[in-house]
């Protein structure tokens, strides 16, 4: 296990640059994150640092004015667990408004070496596309009371 104060640095390092992330910012967001990086999210699951940047790079690409908002974290034994909420603007859905949770472990360099998102695509992303929305909608209606 790594020194507290080294691991401390690197949440306090790694939710600042969450909380600031753009197009400028993301060679020092990716600075923090090993090469062996893996990212999983609800359309992604990625296994290195350049693919993780093409995630971010798409997102940003996809969503205008981009901003995560961290309202907690929670430091564990051997993880990491931030709360957020993701706010933008993105083609064929309009606003977003997404609460989530991310897993994050460090590895001995103190660098990301695993960041796993937990967040509602259905609710958030999935019901609200043009043409599959409606029908997603009117298939979810039987499970709900």
């Amino acid at each position: 296990m790594m020194a507290e104060s080294r691991i401390h640095a690197a949440v306090t390092k790694y939710i600042d640059a969450l909380e600031h992330f753009s197009a400028q910012s993301m060679p020092e967001f990716l600075s923090l994150c090993s090469s062996e990086i893996e990212f999983r999210d609800p359309f992604n699951h990625t296994f290195n640092r350049d693919d993780f940047r093409r995630v971010l790079a798409h997102m940003l690409k996809q969503v205008d004015g981009l901003q995560f908002d961290v309202s907690g974290h929670w430091l564990g034994e051997d993880s990491l667990v931030i709360r957020w909420r993701f706010t933008g603007r993105a083609r064929f859905i309009g606003k977003l408004d997404i609460p989530g949770l991310s897993e994050v472990a460090f590895d001995e360099n103190a660098k990301v070496c695993r960041h796993i998102d937990y967040w509602d695509a259905n609710e958030h992303i999935t019901c609200k596309l043009p043409l599959i929305g409606p029908a997603v909608r009117l298939a979810m209606r039987p499970m709900s009371i």
